[in-house]
């Protein structure tokens, strides 16, 4: 009989053949953590499942659920782990060292004999053994003897999760006859890749950046030596993996304190340049892929009212995508009295509404102009009939453009100065968990508006002041420069789709507005919902008019990066 079991990515060729074992390994790689093994048992007067998963680097841990039959109530059991698993294809005899090998794991001498009845469930934790690696539980099999008679059992310790472990077998019947078994955990999950930073030449301020073959020093501004330069990053921390499959993707987090001296002015400078280099996984000297490393600055947005008699700014700042958003609220009604009672006691709610105000809306009503910007934020659809009171909840569980909500009353900032006590005033500073200024969920260039009560009854709310949250460089020393694109369709929709991105920062965010689009003729079709759409490479031909062929000649979608 002929075995070859690939555990953990270590290939033991375990030829049984006369009593005569010999075992090869190699090319070793690490099984994530969350591998589970079961064995299930039903032989000897013995049922149930003993389970295995990792409790840390050098221990397992075992949880079993096992009950008694009433022929044997009464019953004590050595384990061990054998080498090999159990061929269930055998009806008699399958438990016989011939066939599950000898004992390499003594179970029983590392937390005892499992006697019952006493022991149907619970649990134990093992070190110096692992799930998979050369002495893993992985592919073996578990083997019982009862102290109280010649009773042995045994079982496999297999994969819990279905469609994890693959097998392949090669079956010989010739002059060699046996089988060859292949076992693996459901492939490689991800590559593994040197990784290092680079920095362009001085000289190289022309050359086109987006070629990696440029790219010839390591970061070493210490001179330190080949693998012991800042950029050898992969020398410190080992090398990079990258998932295989998108939908199980690999994510990890490094520690180098090193990386700490990066001088800024290498990240900023104008003639040098950093960029994070990863080689092929096989060919360790062939560049895969590069990418410069930009200074990331933080997000910095704010719109100016003055409208009403309320003058000032509400400002908002996002360092990363893992910091919470700082909301400054900073306006001041002028010095007339009415104007600041109305402030104080009329206001209601300060919202963010899902598009900016109608520029093309011309109307000394504020009113007017404000309900062009649609309704509140909410892309989480939360019933905003349904939330707690301003400030009684958490800020999960309102509207993301709900900043009452989620703001009023709350003082874990600062400067919240002049705000009259049960009054929906918003001043100074507050954090926001739930505001993103960068991602899908976006509230740059939409709206800011500021409700209040209808004065005339009391009761009823209407929009008063609102302005377009912009984009404004950091210490607020002017706004960003915008690039403007916009799309113009005539026929068979009418409307028109505007793109706008902050001018020479192509990684930062695209904003998409969406204007008005209907049908040309109305009155048979005015639903323009629940299309595709799409950017594709080429601009429309002479086919615009062709009913049955319109736009085939913009070709295939603009795919730029091969995505499949």
């Amino acid at each position: 009989m002929w075995w070859l079991f690939l555990l953990n990515y270590e290939c033991y060729f375990e030829t049984v053949l006369l009593k005569f074992v010999k075992t090869y390994k190699n090319n070793r790689i690490t099984i994530g953590s969350s591998l589970r093994l079961a064995a299930y048992i039903s032989s000897g007067g013995l049922h149930g499942e003993i389970r295995f998963e990792k409790a840390s680097e050098i221990s397992v841990k075992i949880r079993f659920s096992l009950q008694t039959t009433l022929q044997y109530p009464d019953q004590q059991w050595l384990w061990s782990v054998t080498q090999f698993p159990v061929d269930y294809t055998r009806i008699n005899d399958r438990c016989s060292r011939q066939y599950v090998g000898e004992s390499v794991i003594d179970l029983t001498e590392l937390v005892g004999p499992i006697d019952m009845p006493g022991n149907e469930t619970g649990s134990v934790e093992i070190s110096g053994i692992s799930l998979t690696g050369e002495m893993g539980l992985w592919g073996k099999g578990l083997i019982f003897q009862d102290t109280y008679s010649s009773r042995t059992i045994c079982a496999s310790i297999t994969v819990l999760e279905k469609n994890v472990e693959k097998f392949a077998e090669a079956r010989f019947l010739e002059s060699v006859a046996g089988n060859v078994w292949f076992r693996w955990l459901g492939g490689t999950k991800y590559t593994e890749h040197h990784w290092k930073i680079y920095v362009t030449d001085i000289f190289d301020i022309s050359k086109d950046k987006s070629n990696c073959n440029i790219l010839q020093t390591v970061f070493d501004p210490d001179n330190a030596g080949n693998g012991k330069a800042i950029g050898d990053i992969d020398e410190r921390l080992g090398k990079i993996k990258i998932a295989i499959d998108h939908n199980n993707r690999y994510k990890t987090v490094y520690k180098d304190s090193k990386l700490s001296l990066l001088p800024s002015t290498d990240l900023l400078g104008p003639h040098r340049q950093l960029y994070l280099v990863i080689f092929h996984p096989k060919h360790d000297d062939s560049i895969l892929l590069c990418s410069k490393i930009n200074h990331r600055k933080p997000i910095f947005a704010k719109t100016l009212i003055n409208a009403h008699g309320i003058k000032g700014e509400v400002s908002l700042t996002q360092v990363t995508p893992f910091d919470p958003t700082w909301v400054n609220v900073s306006l001041t009604p002028i010095n007339d009295l009415e104007t600041r009672l109305r402030y104080a006691t009329k206001i209601k709610s300060y919202n963010i509404h899902e598009l900016p105000p109608d520029p093309m809306k011309i109307s000394n009503n504020s009113t007017e102009i404000c309900e062009t910007t649609k309704k509140i934020y909410n892309p989480s659809s939360i019933n905003i009939t349904d939330v707690p009171p301003a400030g009684l909840g958490t800020q999960d569980q309102y509207a993301v453009g709900d900043l009452s909500g989620k703001l009023q009353g709350r003082k874990e900032g600062s400067y919240h100065y002049d705000i009259l006590p049960g009054s929906a005033k918003l001043s100074g500073i507050y954090w926001d968990t739930y505001l993103p200024l960068s991602g899908m969920y976006s509230v740059i260039h939409r709206s800011l508006v500021l409700h209040k009560y209808n004065e005339t009854d009391n009761k009823s709310i209407i929009p008063w002041i609102c302005g377009t949250l912009n984009l404004y460089l950091p210490d607020n020393i002017g706004q960003i420069q915008m690039i403007t694109a916009q799309v113009i369709y005539r026929y068979p929709i009418v409307g028109k789709i505007i793109f706008r991105q902050p001018k020479n920062d192509p990684q930062m965010d695209t904003t998409v507005i969406i204007e008005n689009l209907v049908h040309a003729d109305g009155n048979a079709l005015n639903n323009s919902e629940l299309h595709r759409w799409m950017i594709h490479d080429n601009p429309p031909g002479k086919d615009y008019y062709n009913w049955t062929g319109r736009c085939l000649s913009t070709g295939e979608p603009y795919n730029p990066y091969k995505v499949q």
